[in-house]
C-alpha cells in the first residue's frame, strides 16, 4: 500500500490534481485514516455575477430636501442595509469620498454646498447603490 501511495502522490506526469484526490481518499481510508471531504469550490465556477444583493439606502431619504444652516453643526446621516456577508460600506458624494461605515453603523456627513448632490455607497462585495439628494444651506 506504501508503494501504491508513494506512486500515487509522486507520479511523473505532473503535479497532483483534484482528479487523484479519489484515489487518495481510498488510499487513506484502506489504511484506517478516512480524511474530510475538502470544500467545494466555488470560487472557479467562472461565474462574474456578485454574490450578494447591492446595499440598499436607508438614509438619506429619496425625494427629501436636507435644511442645514451654516453655522450650526447639522448633518445628514448617512445608512444602508446591506447583505449579511457585507463588513464594510464605503460613501461618496458626487465621486468624492465621504468615509466608511459598517452595515449596522450611521456616518455623519456635513455636505459642503447646497444644491443636488449624488451619493453613492459601494459595499466590500463591489455591489453598488445610489440616491439623488437635495440640500439647502442657510446662512
Amino acid at each position: 500500500m506504501k508503494r501504491e501511495f508513494e506512486a500515487l502522490l509522486f507520479a511523473t506526469d505532473g503535479p497532483l490534481t483534484p482528479a487523484r484526490l479519489p484515489d487518495l481518499e481510498r488510499l487513506f481510508a484502506q489504511a484506517g485514516m478516512p480524511r474530510r471531504r475538502p470544500p467545494v469550490d466555488r470560487c472557479s465556477a467562472g461565474t462574474t455575477e456578485l454574490a450578494s444583493q447591492p446595499p440598499a439606502i436607508v438614509s438619506p431619504l429619496a425625494g427629501a430636501t436636507y435644511q442645514l444652516r451654516d453655522g450650526d453643526r447639522g448633518d445628514v446621516f448617512l445608512n444602508a442595509s446591506a447583505a449579511s456577508e457585507v463588513r464594510s460600506l464605503y460613501w461618496f458624494a458626487d465621486g468624492a469620498f465621504l468615509g466608511a461605515s459598517r452595515p449596522s453603523e450611521v456616518l455623519a456627513w456635513r455636505p459642503g454646498r447646497s444644491g443636488e448632490l449624488e451619493v453613492s455607497v459601494v459595499d466590500d462585495q463591489g455591489a453598488t447603490a445610489t440616491r439623488r439628494v437635495r440640500v439647502a444651506i442657510a446662512p
